[in-house]
């Protein structure tokens, strides 16, 4: 419990420094878009790029693992996404639709980099490295370029199919993480070490993600309040703390009897216990700031704090659970 605390509290206390900067007046609310767009623009595309592009494929990836991992993030993201569509139905669908989609991804990426991974590697040290990896292919070549489509295809409702592609594509190719997705693999596949200085500069930049992305989140918070937004939190609270955990906890655990049928490498339980683990920490940080594109930042951001506040609880649950038996 003191390893979680020691993870989770300056995550709190980061988006509260951004809550009273902004509450008082130290910092401008219009400064917020700035900094958010230097944090998806800049940092986060240089902290995808840098841990792709260290790493070998063949190394990072686990087969059983990915393919659990991943079935059970689209299970957190349906849930999210058919939960909010539920509650959102007096809104205008193409609203709901959004709303849907960015609730829907973040119920299905965790903020692996700055809790997942340290949890892990607190309890677990010598699969952390991989499980990072791992995550990561996953959240980004899947998960976050799926609700980027669903929500490019909300935005786009009453255009033709071949329009819609199109414009879909277009918006896609020119995304920062996207992009730095892209070129990490390629990189990562040309087997190339990346030059020291270049690797260097990545780690300063990446390194500089962490902090403004919680201080807008906090900033964002600013004349919101959970209290009567039961409906608006639920979804994102029931499919990022709730169901990713359980999907991915019933999927790791039930590919014992399963990979022999399929052909695939048995999952090490202490990869299982990591893969559960990670599933049960909050939503990504940056999920206010992908919904910015659509106006829908003040919608998540205070869901996605609740699953930054109730973490706690599901990584609690998760280290209990499985993390003794396995570390």
């Amino acid at each position: 419990m003191d390893e979680v605390l020691g993870v989770v509290a300056p995550i709190y206390l980061t988006v509260a420094i951004g809550y009273l900067a902004v509450r008082t007046g130290v910092f401008p609310a219009s400064g917020l878009a700035v900094v958010g767009g230097y944090v998806i623009n800049i940092a986060l595309p240089a902290l995808l790029f840098g841990v792709l592009a260290r790493n070998p494929l063949g190394d990072v990836v686990r087969p059983t693992y990915v393919l659990s991992y991943a079935l059970g993030s689209l299970v957190a993201m349906a849930v999210g996404y058919g939960l909010t569509l539920l509650t959102q139905r007096t809104a205008p669908p193409v609203r709901a639709r959004l709303r849907a989609a960015y609730i829907g991804q973040g119920s299905a990426v965790s903020n692996t980099g700055y809790v997942g991974y340290p949890v892990v590697q607190a309890v677990m040290p010598a699969q952390a490295g991989h499980v990072l990896g791992m995550n990561v292919l996953v959240e980004n070549l899947l998960s976050i370029p799926l609700g980027l489509v669903l929500a490019e295809r909300a935005a786009g409702d009453g255009q033709g199919r071949l329009a819609l592609s199109r414009q879909i594509a277009a918006r896609l190719v020119r995304q920062p993480l996207v992009i730095a997705i892209v070129l990490g693999v390629a990189y990562s596949a040309s087997g190339l070490p990346l030059p020291e200085p270049l690797d260097r500069t990545l780690s300063m930049v990446a390194g500089s993600a962490t902090a403004p992305a919680l201080f807008v989140i906090g900033g964002l918070l600013v004349g919101q309040s959970l209290g009567g937004r039961a409906l608006q939190v639920a979804p994102l609270l029931v499919g990022k703390l709730v169901a990713h955990p359980l999907a991915v906890a019933v999927l790791v655990y039930g590919a014992a009897g399963l990979v022999p049928r399929l052909g695939l490498p048995p999952l090490e339980p202490v990869l299982a216990a990591a893969a559960v683990i990670s599933a049960s920490a909050p939503t990504m940080s940056i999920l206010p700031l992908l919904a910015a594109r659509h106006h829908e930042e003040e919608f998540v951001s205070a869901a996605a704090f609740a699953t930054t506040l109730l973490s706690l609880v599901s990584l609690s649950v998760a280290l209990l659970v499985v993390g003794p038996a396995h570390a």
